[in-house]
């Protein structure tokens, strides 16, 4: 049996597992190397600052109710792979507060019909598509985007190669 081990986990990476809920792993973090491996719901307040994110193949996270989840300093990158991107289930609030970058994803931020998101002074790039907001029809968005100094581009070569299944 040969053992595969992925490129972007070492001896300190927290790994969240696929399905697994933000109250089970704790709601804050500070400068931390963590893999995302799969779909990560995020079911309470939760906040990383100084972190680096790695994401398998397809992952996501999942904003769920109307939670609040904050980054500071924080990189979220595929890792060898594109993900899916962040998800607002319903009227979460995606914070992204100086110097975050969100890269690699299909939809880096889909808001959902009600998704709230503040992004101050950071990033999404190479990514398919940076911010959703899905068509509400017959309403309209019921959200707030507020954009502040923020950075969108393509700036690697190529998008890394797809997921299984990423739509085209």
């Amino acid at each position: 049996c040969i053992e595969v081990i992925s490129p972007c986990i070492n001896d300190s990476t927290i790994i969240f597992e696929n399905g697994g809920l933000a109250t089970s792993y704790g709601s804050s973090y500070s400068n931390e190397h963590i893999y995302l491996d799969g779909i990560f719901y995020v079911d309470t307040n939760m906040s990383f600052e100084n972190c680096i994110i790695k994401t398998r193949a397809g992952s996501s996270i999942v904003l769920l109710g109307s939670n609040t989840i904050n980054f500071y300093n924080t990189t979220i990158s595929g890792c060898d792979t594109m993900w899916q991107g962040l998800i607002v289930d319903y009227i979460g609030t995606v914070i992204l507060e100086d110097l975050n970058s969100i890269q690699d994803a299909h939809e880096a931020i889909n808001l959902g019909p009600k998704g709230n998101l503040l992004m101050n002074n950071s990033e999404i790039i190479n990514s398919v598509t940076g911010i959703k907001v899905p068509p509400t029809y017959p309403s309209l968005f019921g959200g707030t985007v507020d954009l502040r100094q923020a950075r969108f581009g393509m700036y690697a070569s190529s998008f890394l190669p797809d997921y299984h299944g990423q739509p085209m």
